[in-house]
This record gives structure tokens, C-alpha cells and sequence, in this order.
């Protein structure tokens, strides 16, 4: 009885995970569960907003292309109405001042 059951998307590590605060950075997150093959219903989040594209590459990585941020955020990936809860955080860059005019 029923369907397939299926688990959640889990992101357990990012690759280049310093990124410009302005956004448009693509870093790759691996993990597990992303699927057998790209889908509509495929989302990646950073914090409460969708990354600004994202592309899949397996069932365990996946791409992202940030949206501008600071701060050590939460991203989350989804798929089959499900939204994996992990801890992995993308590290935006903090911003540097040139020099002060005054």
C-alpha cells in the first residue's frame, strides 16, 4: 500500500564555503538524497532564500549560486515536499573597509 518513501535531502559539506557577501558564487554541497536526476521540485536554500540557481550533478552533489548574505547561514536542500533540517552553514566573507575618509 502506497508509494515510494523517500528521506530527506541531507547537505553535509560545502566546497568553497568563503564566500563575497554580494552574492552570485557558485559552491558545491555534497551530501546525500538529491536524487537519481534534476527534477522541478529540486530547491536549495540559504537561510529563507533560494540560492539564485542551482544545478544538480548526482544524488550526492549539487550546486549553488548564492544569494548575497552575511553571517554563517544555514542551507537546506528539498525535494519530494520534504526539506532536510541539517547544521552545515555557508560562510560569507566579512566585509573590509579600504580606508575611512574623514
Amino acid at each position: 500500500q502506497g508509494g515510494p518513501v523517500f528521506d530527506a535531502p541531507s547537505i553535509t559539506d560545502i566546497l568553497q564555503n568563503d564566500v563575497p557577501t554580494v552574492g552570485g558564487h557558485a559552491v558545491v554541497l555534497l551530501g546525500t538524497n538529491f536524487g537519481e536526476a534534476a527534477a522541478a521540485d529540486f530547491r536549495i536554500t540559504v537561510g529563507n532564500t533560494l540560492c539564485l540557481s542551482a544545478a544538480w550533478f548526482s544524488d550526492t552533489a549539487v550546486e549553488c549560486r548564492t544569494p548575497a548574505g552575511t553571517g554563517h547561514v544555514p542551507v537546506a536542500a528539498s525535494r519530494w515536499g520534504l526539506t532536510g533540517e541539517g547544521s552545515t552553514l555557508l560562510e560569507y566573507q566579512a566585509p573590509v573597509v579600504g580606508h575611512a575618509v574623514g
